[in-house]
């Protein structure tokens, strides 16, 4: 951009009309190519952003069903039956007491 800003001021002392407004229409796209890339840019930064959350979301998805397994798996365990018959006690017997 600064290369271009100087030639045109370089092509206007030298009076070429015609040259100075081709170099100032080009000037103009290339400040509108740069502020459309700052935009892209922000947009990818906001896609990789919420990708991340995603990804985060998905992770703890899957923490909480095994958690949900494994809290399902000793809820079946502790139910004693109202007989009395002790199966409880038989399901408890490979854990450890914590």
């Amino acid at each position: 951009e600064k290369k271009l800003v100087a030639e045109i001021k370089r092509t206007a002392k030298t009076g070429n009309e015609g040259a100075t407004k081709i170099l100032a229409r080009q000037l103009i796209r290339l400040r509108q190519q740069i502020a459309n890339l700052q935009g892209s840019r922000a947009q990818m930064r906001g896609i990789a952003t919420h990708t991340q959350a995603m990804h985060a979301h998905s992770s703890v998805a899957v923490g909480m069903k095994g958690a949900t397994k494994a809290m399902a798996a000793m809820n079946k365990c502790t139910r004693f039956p109202p007989n009395g018959s002790g199966e409880g006690s038989k399901c408890m017997q490979p854990y450890p007491n914590k």
